[in-house]
C-alpha cells in the first residue's frame, strides 16, 4: 500500500508541477504577444506609404515589417492556446494517474480490512506447525483450510505428565493434583488427575 500511494502523491505532485508549468509558459507566451502587439502598433503607426517622400523599396520594406510584426501576434496566440490545450491533457492524465492510485489504494485498504481475523476471547496466540514440524513464516503462502495458529481457552488446560512407572500404580482419576511450570514456578496450577494411561510407555521414541 505504501508504494501505491507514493504512485498517488507523485501523480499529484506531477499535476502541481504541470499546472505552475503551464502558469509559467502562460505568462511567457503573454510576454511575447504583448511585444509582437507593440512592434505591430510601431510598425503601423510609422509605415511608409507616402511614394512621394518614401522609395519604392522603403514602401515595400515598411509593409514587410508591418506584416511580419502581425503574423509574429498571431503566432504568439496560437502557441498560446496550443501549449494551455497541451496543458490541460496532461493534467487530465495525471489525474486518471492520480484517480486509479487512489482506487488501487480504496481496493487494498478494503482487501486487508477483511484479512483482519478477530479472536473470540483474549488470549495467547499459539502457532500451529506444518507437517515438517515449521512454524508459520512471515510471506510465507498458506493453503486454504491449513490451521495456522490457535488462541487456547486458558480457563481449562490440560497437561499431559510424565511420572515414574513406580509411582503410577498409585495414581487414579479423581485425585488431586498441583502442576508447576518452569516458565512460572511462583504459580502452581490446582487440578485433578483425568486418566491415567494403562500402559507404560517411554517418554522419548
Amino acid at each position: 500500500i505504501d508504494d501505491i500511494k507514493a504512485d498517488f502523491d507523485q501523480a499529484l505532485e506531477e499535476i502541481r508541477k504541470t499546472k505552475a508549468q503551464g502558469e509559467a509558459a502562460t505568462r511567457g507566451f503573454d510576454l511575447d504577444a504583448e511585444l509582437a502587439r507593440g512592434r505591430m502598433a510601431q510598425a503601423e503607426t510609422f509605415q511608409n506609404l507616402d511614394g512621394t517622400i518614401f522609395s519604392k523599396f522603403e514602401i515595400i520594406e515598411s509593409a514587410i515589417d508591418t506584416d511580419l510584426a502581425r503574423a509574429q501576434l498571431d503566432h504568439a496566440g496560437t502557441v498560446k492556446k496550443i501549449q494551455d490545450d497541451l496543458a490541460k491533457i496532461q493534467v487530465e492524465l495525471h489525474a486518471i494517474d492520480a484517480k486509479k492510485a487512489q482506487i488501487t489504494v480504496d481496493n487494498a485498504s478494503e482487501a486487508l480490512g477483511a484479512m483482519d481475523v478477530k479472536a473470540p476471547h483474549e488470549g495467547i496466540v499459539v502457532l500451529e506447525r506444518n507437517w515438517d514440524g515449521q512454524l508459520p513464516r512471515v510471506g510465507e503462502s498458506v493453503w486454504p483450510g491449513r490451521k495456522v495458529a490457535e488462541i487456547p481457552d486458558s480457563s481449562k488446560l490440560e497437561a499431559e505428565v510424565y511420572v515414574l512407572d513406580a509411582d503410577a500404580g498409585s495414581l487414579h482419576p479423581g485425585q488431586r493434583a498441583v502442576v508447576t511450570v518452569d516458565s512460572r514456578p511462583d504459580e502452581p496450577l490446582q487440578g485433578k488427575i483425568l486418566r491415567v494411561d494403562s500402559l507404560a510407555k517411554p517418554r522419548f521414541p
